[in-house]
């Protein structure tokens, strides 16, 4: 019977500091790069994202980082645009906010003083919670005017986004289980993240890949 006791404590020992969970927050910068014909970039934009780590070290020098992530996934696009007898370039501003779910590689360095360093690399998968815009219409045709108005498009996204994500970062040892991270990101999409056809010529459907660079920090128990 005391046996029992002792050997549990001993396999908990062993897996002390393997799993490690914590927050995050991470302002980021945003841009949409457009496949459609007709369709340019128009800038960047700003974000922020905020989440839940947990983090798994199978070995001291590389671990599986995972979690959610609510993240403002915002950039700009500029394209020929009709609505009614009106035809002119539609300047939109998309404001898009998702969950993504992470799945990633983190490879370490040997503690430094108090400092590890890390890479990462892996795959995101985000599905679309809410979409807005801020549109400014050039109208050209019949008269030259603007209009402005700010639609709901979540109908015109698509519900999921998979990317690339790789990144370069550093912690913080407060004590052997207690750490303080910042990094810096870059969320590559690859999978179109609009749908429908286009307004002036409907022989063109719509695709996008939405990008993002984001400063992360937050602290890992």
């Amino acid at each position: 019977m005391l046996l029992l006791p002792l050997l549990l404590m001993g396999s908990l020992k062993a897996q002390k500091g393997e799993f490690q969970f914590g927050f995050k927050a991470a302002p980021n910068i945003g841009w949409i790069k457009p496949i459609s014909e007709g369709y340019e970039g128009d800038g960047i934009t700003t974000g922020f994202s905020w989440g839940f780590v947990a983090e798994y070290n199978f070995s001291p020098n590389y671990g599986l980082s995972t979690g959610f992530t609510v993240t403002s996934n915002n950039g700009k696009l500029k394209y020929p645009y009709a609505e009614d007898t009106l035809m002119g370039t539609m300047y939109r501003k998309y404001h898009i906010k998702s969950i993504e779910l992470p799945l990633i590689l983190k490879m370490k360095t040997k503690e430094i003083g108090y400092f590890v360093y890390y890479g990462l690399i892996g795959l995101g998968t985000s599905f679309n919670l809410s979409a807005k815009a801020t549109d400014d219409f050039h109208v050209q045709s019949p008269a030259s005017f603007n209009v402005t108005h700010e639609p709901d498009i979540k109908s015109r996204i698509n519900f999921f986004r998979e990317s690339l994500i790789i990144g370069i970062g550093a912690q913080y040892n407060i004590s052997s289980t207690t750490h303080f991270f910042g990094g810096i990101t870059f969320n590559n999409g690859f999978t179109n993240i609009l749908k429908g056809k286009n307004t002036v010529n409907k022989a063109i459907s719509e695709k996008a890949i939405s990008n993002y660079l984001e400063l992360n920090v937050g602290i890992l128990f």
